[in-house]
């Protein structure tokens, strides 16, 4: 019986360490895309919201956007998944940012999607058309 709780215990230890870094991978990624949209030419000030874990900027002309950053680390068959929890905070920005491949500082792909546009399985053939070039992108591994 004893045994059967220390393999219960690992694996929920194994759970939450899963989750915990998935989670917390969205905070450099959202650093990560704050510089990006801070750096372009027509966006005044870009910051990031500690209470909300979201990007807030304003362009030269006036206009106040929110974006929600979501990086996975891998995609499988072809679909983003995204659980009902987070799916309810992404639709309280006006755009959401999707990255995912190599590494939250350093995402292979970028998808810049409105926050309508957003569902809880997201097949990457369909969000192609938001796909973002992006020339910086380190390819080593």
């Amino acid at each position: 019986q004893m045994r059967n709780i220390k393999n219960y215990c690992m694996a929920v230890s194994i759970l939450l360490c899963f989750f915990v870094t998935r989670a917390t991978a969205n905070e450099p990624f959202t650093r990560y895309v704050g510089g990006l949209i801070g750096d372009s030419r027509n966006v005044e000030t870009c910051q990031y919201n500690e209470t909300r874990k979201w990007l807030e900027y304003r362009t030269y002309s006036g206009k106040e956007k929110t974006v929600s950053c979501l990086w996975h680390p891998e995609v499988e068959d072809g679909r983003i998944t995204i659980t009902p929890d987070t799916l309810e905070q992404l639709k309280q920005t006006d755009y959401v940012m999707i990255g995912y491949a190599q590494s939250a500082n350093n995402p292979q792909y970028f998808y810049f999607i409105p926050s309508n546009e957003i569902k809880e399985n997201m097949d990457l053939r369909t969000m192609n058309k938001y796909l973002l070039s992006h020339p910086i992108v380190n390819n080593r591994f």
